[in-house]
């Protein structure tokens, strides 16, 4: 492995890959204008208040102006930029404010000057190289061989820098990161290309209750045996303590199911009278299925009302290495009838002991699955050599020589034309091992192990032309197909897109267009775009961790061990939403101010319970339109739970950090990070104060007051979210599960003190929003600042770089391009992959 580690590690510095800038410029360095020239602009609206050691917010202008240019503070000279763009310096209540053609030539000098900066910092700069993440590696092998053993799982969690993982400067690659790459090649080529022959199904077993009705691989909650079949009501079911896995293969389970009882029954299960219904069973249920194998997640499927009484059958499928144990493949009832034991707890069950065990007896008649028969097969044929792998093989196997089946894979495995000296470089090391006595595809997986760890493969190679001076310069057209494949697809592109390249059609900008628009309705598209660039846009990383109070929102947790797998489901029913509601957007073509405000929500059943939207079963997201009622709670990204939770505390929402989101993520315009000892904002129970209360108090110290008035208005909006992003119009004191003797008095009635709502606020501007609906409404008028926002952060997710001040003028031609398109989002993605920054290296 260590040689394996240190030649990796040659060829990376072959490449250049460690520096890889092109040749030394011989273009004139430019030249910065002093300070000076500017400076009585910010001497009249700025230093009364930023000077000396008593300037607000800690903020020198005065020191700013001393400095000769702006290369030494560039850092704060962006702040004053972002201040100027936003036209909140100086404050909207100053009398002697700037005109606005003032304001323009402070931004223009700036942005040229700041540009000039970067461009003498890029010359003394190495340039960084992008390497394929976790996501863009595994689809690609995927793609590549036609099989999935799910490689990215086995490697290092990606580093994110400006948001995402696919930034070139914040991507690590350690010594450990190679040894497993290297680790994980040699995994993917020996189950992609097999020596030996299929072995046929060693595992085709078929399961009935006859066979062994007291064990059937069930977790029973409640059940009995009948004569049609057993009849659980379970939470997972698999073909457990068969023993394990003879051979790694792909393997399918089959279950044989019939639903009954779908239509309705009478009756909940509440934690505590009036308090919570855990299961409500008065209307159309529709048990919610998830398939998982070896603990992986591989099918999820609702069983809809119309089903009743038919027999279904559910396939799972998926990758099984040796010796792994079958009880690790499960399907989940994952919302099903709690057990016979919960019911009784609660005086619900009316199946008294000693009654025959019938399928009548069903408690209450909740619905119910009545398995017949499960079976397991394996290893499939179909998936033992992939189509894909067939064709490398049988390129040089007749032959004898490896050369013509490297031909075939290297220009697909490295995404660009591959010359003779090349394949032969890797050819010697497939004939050296066929020369000791190896049959021609061990020799060829010699070669191909070291193909899946050559720099070409694992990183985005774009080296500059030849004689090419450092800067910018125009991708070439299989460099291109490459950042159009991974923006899109997050995957290297397919044999289509690089003959298109080959023709030099992706050059064309009509041509270039055309296949954009194609890929916009490919499925590949949505669900990687919807899966890998949603929930790093809007910075979801946090609801990973969610873990509200259990005691507080019993609807999250279910208090009860028994029901602790149906919270768990609520969370991933709240992670899925921001990405099915893109994926919808993308079928639709949706104008972007759908994310701002729709009439209309993507949901599951559990989401329209938590949202109070009627008339959804089951646990399929789909396009739902709103009820009257709801259209000024929800619709868009802020009416989600899963934006909701993940701004929130464990015990009580965080009017602080949801402003904090909602300027970084909707605006792209983050607050400043706090300073040192700014302190926690935690509502005072003694005085039964409000959260708004103690964020009030908050805002007059001096050193917090700057940025909590910029940040504050916006959460604030959105109180009447709870903390996991129910609806509420009032809200009790706040208080510490943790430290009950601080808990506040009740009120005279023995109840808790209740404070209503008020999301009233106002902006830095003096714009007062009287709620949710108001804040909507601001947010429509400014739907340029938000595409503009979503532009900058699209273009940094597909372009592997932090942006840079001199993009700025593209950003406004992207902007432009979408306004013209009618706002929507096909129009902007096809502007990003117009623009020069996208173009360009």
């Amino acid at each position: 492995m260590k040689s394996s580690v240190t030649i990796l590690h040659a060829l990376l510095v072959g490449a250049g890959i460690e520096a890889a800038n092109g040749a030394q410029a011989a273009e004139l360095e430019p030249r910065p204008e002093p300070v000076q020239g500017i400076a009585a602009f910010y001497s009249q609206h700025c230093v009364q208040c930023h000077r000396g050691s008593k300037a607000k917010g800690g903020f020198r202008m005065d020191a700013l102006l001393s400095e000769a240019t702006i290369g030494t503070r560039e850092g704060s000279w962006k702040d004053v930029l972002g201040r100027l763009l936003a036209r909140d310096m100086p404050p909207h209540d100053e009398k002697d404010r700037p005109a606005e053609a003032d304001y323009e030539k402070q931004v223009e000098w700036l942005r040229t000057e700041l540009g000039k900066h970067e461009a003498i910092t890029a010359r003394a700069k190495p340039r960084y190289l992008r390497r394929l993440n976790r996501v863009e590696y595994a689809r690609t092998l995927r793609e590549l061989f036609g099989v999935d053993v799910h490689p990215g799982d086995d490697l290092p969690p990606d580093d994110a820098l400006h948001g995402f993982d696919t930034v070139a400067e914040g991507q690590s690659l350690s010594a450990v990161h190679v040894e497993q790459l290297v680790k994980t090649a040699d995994r993917v080529i020996e189950a992609a290309f097999r020596e030996e022959p299929w072995p046929g199904h060693l595992r085709s077993q078929v399961f009935t209750p006859q066979q062994n009705p007291d064990d059937f691989g069930c977790s029973i909650m409640w059940g009995f045996k009948s004569p049609q079949g057993t009849l659980w009501t379970f939470r997972a079911i698999g073909p457990g303590g068969y023993g394990t896995v003879p051979v790694s293969g792909m393997y399918r389970t089959r279950y044989k199911l019939v639903p009954h009882h779908l239509q309705g029954a009478p009756g909940k299960v509440e934690t505590s009278p009036g308090r919570l219904a855990l299961h409500d069973f008065t209307g159309p249920s529709a048990p919610h299925l998830v398939g998982t194998f070896a603990g992986r997640e591989v099918l999820e499927m609702h069983v809809p009302p119309e089903l009743e009484g038919r027999e279904i059958t559910v396939d799972l499928l998926g990758w099984l290495d040796r010796g792994t144990e079958v009880s690790e493949i499960e399907l989940r009832y994952v919302n099903g009838t709690p057990g016979d034991g919960g019911l009784l707890k609660r005086g619900l069950s009316d199946h008294p002991p000693g009654l025959p065990d019938t399928p009548d007896r069903m408690p209450k008649d909740f619905p119910f699955l009545l398995v017949k028969e499960k079976s397991l097969t394996g290893p499939l044929q179909e998936f033992w050599r992939s189509p894909q792998v067939q064709t490398v093989i049988a390129a040089g196997e007749g032959a004898g020589d490896p050369a013509r089946s490297l031909a075939v894979l290297l220009p697909q495995a490295f995404r660009r034309p591959v010359g003779t000296e090349e394949i032969e470089f890797y050819a010697t090391a497939a004939r050296v091992e066929i020369a000791r006595g190896a049959s021609f595809l061990a020799g060829l997986k010699v070669a191909l192990k070291a193909v899946l760890t050559a720099p070409d493969f694992l990183f985005v190679v774009e080296k500059a032309p030849p004689g090419a001076p450092r800067g910018s310069y125009r991708l070439d057209d299989y460099e291109l197909a490459t950042r159009l494949s991974l923006f899109l697809h997050s995957s290297a592109p397919d044999q289509a897109l690089l003959a298109a390249a080959a023709r030099g059609e992706l050059r064309d900008p009509v041509r270039r267009a055309a296949w954009v628009t194609r890929r916009l309705a490919d499925p590949r598209t949505h669900d990687a775009l919807a899966g890998h660039f949603v929930p790093q846009w809007l910075g979801l990383a946090r609801l990973a961790s969610a873990m509200p109070e259990r005691s507080l929102f019993p609807e999250f947790n279910w208090p009860d061990e028994m029901y602790e797998f149906y919270g768990t489901r609520l969370l991933a029913s709240m992670r899925r939403e921001p990405g099915a509601f893109f994926r919808q957007a993308l079928t639709d073509n949706a104008p972007l101010t759908d994310f701002l405000a729709s009439d209309y929500v993507v949901l599951d059943e559990n989401l329209a319970r938590l949202y109070d939207v009627p008339g959804v079963v089951g646990g399929s997201f789909r396009k739902v339109p709103l009820p009257e009622s709801q259209r000024g709670r929800r619709g868009g990204l802020l009416g989600m739970a899963a934006i909701l939770n993940s701004t929130s505390e464990a015990t009580r929402t965080s009017p602080v950090i949801r402003g904090s989101w909602l300027l970084r993520n909707i605006f792209n315009r983050p607050p400043p990070p706090p300073p040192p000892n700014a302190g926690a904002i935690e509502p005072d129970t003694g005085a039964a104060r409000s959260l708004r209360e103690k964020l009030a108090l908050h805002r007059e110290a001096p050193k917090c007051a700057g940025c909590h008035a910029r940040i504050d208005p916006y959460g604030l909006a959105l109180e009447n979210y709870d903390a996991i992003g129910r609806w509420r119009d009032a809200e009790p004191a706040w208080f510490d599960p943790a430290r009950p003797e601080r808990k506040p008095a009740a009120g005279p009635d023995g109840r808790p003190v209740l404070f209503p709502i008020d999301a009233t606020t106002t902006l830095t501007n003096g714009r007062r929003l009287a709620g949710l609906p108001d804040l909507k409404k601001h947010l429509l008028e400014r739907k340029d600042d938000f595409v503009r926002g979503l532009a900058e952060k699209l273009l940094i997710y597909a372009t592997g770089r932090g942006l840079l001040v001199s993009d700025a003028r593209e950003v406004d031609r992207i902007v432009a391009a979408t306004k013209a398109g009618d706002y929507r989002l096909h129009a902007l993605l096809r502007a990003i992959t117009d623009s020069e920054a996208f173009l360009t290296r």
